[in-house]
């Protein structure tokens, strides 16, 4: 899924249909069933300007050398300061994100909920560099379970790894080498914040996907959401993963994860990511010694 930011910050609803599900189990488990076939139904909270607006924008991302240009061509004009927010605020932005703060995304999953749909909030920062913006992702991520505990129309929250903790630092735990002090310093406040995330988390009992990241240092992301799940995963399923199914270790490493959280007695529960942008960055870097992934034949995902 795309994200244009305008200031820096976004807040980003992916909606779920369907009604509240059994606490014991995922809350987002549609009942009745819904078919996706239904056009009128899944889009009844959209106008008709909206769905032309949709159906322009997919359009041009089905043709990726236009969707890349078109990628450079906002960067720049942002860059000389051009006057093209409005625009990218008519188009993009407004599909993709539920605005720059709560109280604008509020109105959307309010506007959604109205048509029995629900969201998901997602704080859409990642690769922070500071400590500072480490932290504010962390508030920000507390706040948004606040606000989900609240609500009836928020079944998750979800937050990237890379927006509480370095991408360098996690690539390097992965490669196994050695931390200097400063640096197991640093990794053991990326341990803190993650475990004050699920741990408010299964305070409020609302559960938090720990969304995905690039796969040179996805194996580290992998580890720190399986020991959460160890920790919080023991009545109900609090904390989520994604597995990033597209790589070639990908199966395997979710098979070992879920025969480890059954030896620990705990519930498993997992998003399955199987290509798009992290799947083409692996594939750039193929001759650095990662492995390329599946194709969509090689997995049978799409």
């Amino acid at each position: 899924m795309g994200r244009v930011v305008l200031t820096g910050r976004s807040y980003l609803l992916k909606t779920v249909a369907g009604t509240k599900a059994p606490p014991i189990f995922a809350p987002w488990i549609p009942t009745p069933p819904v078919s996706f076939e239904d056009t009128k139904a899944a889009f009844a909270y959209r106008t008709d300007a909206e769905l032309k607006r949709a159906h322009l924008i997919f359009s041009v991302v089905n043709h990726p050398w236009v969707a890349d240009f078109a990628t450079r061509l906002v960067r720049l004009s942002l860059l000389l300061r051009l006057p093209v927010e409005s625009i990218i605020r008519k188009t993009v932005f407004n599909h993709f994100c539920g605005g720059e703060n709560k109280d604008e995304a509020r109105q959307v999953i309010n506007r959604l909920a109205a048509y029995h749909v629900r969201a998901i909030l997602d704080y859409a920062v990642e690769g922070e560099h500071t400590e500072a913006g480490f932290e504010q992702t962390v508030s920000e991520t507390l706040n948004n379970l606040e606000t989900a505990a609240g609500s009836g129309h928020i079944p998750f929250c979800v937050f990237k790894p890379t927006g509480v903790a370095s991408a360098a630092l996690m690539e390097k735990i992965q490669q196994g080498k050695d931390l200097d002090e400063e640096e197991q310093l640093a990794w053991q406040r990326v341990q803190e914040r993650f475990d004050r995330i699920c741990g408010r988390a299964y305070e409020l009992q609302v559960p938090v996907m720990i969304d995905a990241e690039d796969s040179w240092y996805q194996d580290t992301v992998d580890r720190l959401a399986l020991n959460m799940m160890k920790k919080y995963n023991t009545r109900r399923a609090i904390v989520y993963n994604t597995y990033q199914l597209y790589r070639t270790t990908g199966l395997a490493n979710l098979r070992n994860h879920f025969h480890e959280a059954v030896m620990h007695n705990v519930f498993f529960w997992c998003k399955a990511g199987t290509r798009g942008l992290y799947g083409k960055r692996t594939q750039a870097r193929g001759n650095d010694g990662i492995p390329r992934p599946h194709t969509t034949q090689q997995t049978g995902y799409r």
